[in-house]
């Protein structure tokens, strides 16, 4: 495949992608015409374009507004910050605003008509420019995390553009790309909310003896406890002499982290069980059979007469917010915890979360899912 062709790309196009200068493409913007009352932004690496007052807690500009750039919908800034999202800075469009003021230290530009604006945006999000901008760099970020790359150096830098068409059609396709991978985003957004209200409206609240909302057969009260006084912790570690006995394992995934575990032999078969990754991190996992985990600070949870099910939905309740080292076991066992007595109830109640906590997983998996084919497609659909 030539180094000027793209590996994919939209049926009636063809031929080399012709290289350029990227100041043959844009136009500088700079300067402003003195209003004040404008949307102020900052880029994110991370999330695109956000209010400063959103990002920062509070509008951070001061005096400095006065010399801030005007842009418009449409048109690009790059900030030239280093970052663990990109190495080399980020190009993003303004599509959200009409106008808006953004820092004058980024280098802002539109598109003329030999480039569509969408498309260098998603040229640059591809990282293969990264290459020509790696070699403007002379020396490391300054003390304001800025990359030394002057406007000039950036406007100076090799880029490939096919036809204006074909350079519509892929801005086109990646702003559908998008816009379907943030609905899906919502929707794991809004079953995660939903999961949270009910998690508050279907246990009682502190002090209380019913929970607000209930399955309607069930009407007894409910009982509070420190969970250290009802809850079991199992040790395992004279389970794992031989923890790499060929043949017994199988991986389980932790979130991206593998683990060890096996279900041939099950020594925490006589518990309901459910398994705690770690003092601190206090991350849950509800194995599908028993299983060991090969791995230190772990510890098999269980609750006499509990249903699994919503053990697992009252630690996942109850667990600490993340406040650092605050999040420690210690805290969690003695904290007062609300439960229903009657295991059909608990059964119930059990049942729904995990429904629900399967269709959240559903839902993030096809959204990583949109988001690996985003990744795979920026790589081969430019050059």
């Amino acid at each position: 495949m030539s180094k000027t062709m793209p590996e994919v790309r939209f049926d009636g196009f063809s031929g080399d992608w012709e290289e350029k200068k990227l100041n043959e493409g844009i136009l500088e913007v700079s300067g402003n015409d003195g209003r004040t009352d404008l949307p102020i932004l900052t880029i994110s690496a991370k999330n695109g374009w956000m209010e400063q007052k959103d990002r920062f807690s509070q509008v951070i500009a001061g005096n400095e507004l006065k010399n801030y750039t005007l842009l418009k919908k449409g048109e690009l800034s790059y900030n030239h910050g280093n970052s663990k999202f990109a190495k080399y800075g980020v190009v993003v469009e303004l599509k959200n605003h009409d106008e808006a003021l953004v820092p004058r230290v980024y280098h802002s530009f539109k598109s003329n008509d030999k480039s569509d604006a969408s498309f260098i945006e998603y040229l640059f999000s591809s990282k293969i420019p990264d290459r020509e901008l790696g070699k403007l760099i002379t020396s490391g970020a300054r003390m304001d995390g800025l990359l030394n790359i002057s406007k000039q150096a950036f406007w100076g830098i090799s880029i490939c553009l096919p036809s204006s068409e074909e350079q519509q059609k892929i801005g086109d396709f990646f702003k559908k790309l998008d816009h379907t991978i943030a609905l899906q985003q919502r929707l794991v957004e809004q079953q995660q909310q939903y999961k949270k209200a009910m998690l508050q409206r279907m246990f009682p609240k502190n002090g209380e003896e019913f929970p607000e909302l209930r399955f309607s057969e069930f009407t007894n009260s409910w009982e509070q406890r420190k969970l250290g006084e009802v809850i079991k912790t199992h040790s395992f570690q004279k389970y794992l002499a031989n923890p790499f006995k060929e043949g017994k394992y199988e991986v389980i995934q932790q979130g991206s982290q593998p683990i060890l575990g096996y279900s041939n032999e099950a020594p925490f078969e006589e518990y309901d069980s459910v398994t705690l990754f770690g003092d601190h991190t206090l991350s849950l996992y509800k194995p599908e059979s028993p299983f060991l985990v090969a791995t230190d600070g772990i510890k098999i949870l269980s609750i006499p007469s509990f249903d699994s099910n919503f053990t697992f939905t009252l630690l996942d309740k109850y667990r600490p917010e993340s406040q650092g080292y605050k999040r420690h076991f210690s805290i969690l066992k003695n904290t007062y915890v609300s439960y229903s007595t009657n295991v059909k109830e608990q059964t119930k109640i059990g049942a729904f979360f995990i429904q629900l906590d399967y269709t959240i997983a559903h839902y993030q998996k096809k959204l990583e899912d949109y988001q690996q084919l985003k990744k795979a497609l920026l790589q081969r659909m430019f050059v």
